[in-house]
């Protein structure tokens, strides 16, 4: 896996992902969403190579727990980030 995380300057913290990011897969898929500790936590989403939104939802322990639609407020804060990071 290849990580190119830097939204936010704070988002490493003691070398871990923390707060909002991207994170690029080798297949081009790419994750966007919260982060503590280094895990995925909170809403997120992983995206493929064409922006198409394969899974999505609330993740806990790096992992999504709870599958389902993101509400139009969740999917544009994900897109932001996506956009956020494509400029840089």
């Amino acid at each position: 896996r290849t990580c190119r995380c830097a939204i936010k300057p704070d988002f490493f913290s003691s070398n871990k992902r923390a707060g909002k990011g991207v994170y690029f897969f080798k297949n081009g898929d790419r994750y966007a969403g919260w982060w503590a500790e280094d895990i995925r936590v909170g809403v997120g989403a992983v995206f493929s190579k064409s922006d198409k939104i394969k899974k999505a939802g609330i993740w806990s322990n790096d992992r999504l727990t709870q599958n389902k639609r993101l509400d139009s407020d969740e999917e544009q804060q994900v897109r932001t980030m996506l956009r956020e990071f494509k400029g840089r």
